[in-house]
């Protein structure tokens, strides 16, 4: 597509993703103005993505955060923030 041609078709109000048996279906919510924002008139979109688009997808993501120098880290998990806790204890006793 070129962007120097396309036109603005509405902002992300938000979205989620399903995971399917061969992919996944990511369902977006738009808008096309602030009003719309306002009285709550969301168009929704779904995309259906296989492994292959999801990865491509995810890559473009990538790369247009690093462009932006958007860092992405995703939070450690509950169990990873468990275990660090237990460790730290289990230190800091060991210690005393």
């Amino acid at each position: 597509m070129d962007e120097q041609s396309s036109s603005l078709d509405g902002a992300l109000v938000s979205w989620k993703l399903q995971s399917t048996q061969n992919g996944c279906v990511l369902t977006l919510q738009l808008v096309a103005s602030v009003q719309d924002f306002k009285n709550r008139k969301f168009r929704i979109a779904r995309l259906t993505m296989n492994d292959r688009q999801l990865q491509s997808f995810a890559r473009d993501i990538i790369r247009a955060t690093d462009r932006r120098g958007v860092k992405i880290q995703a939070p450690p998990s509950l169990w990873e923030r468990w275990r660090r806790k237990l460790k730290l204890r289990t230190k800091s006793s060991s210690l005393s």
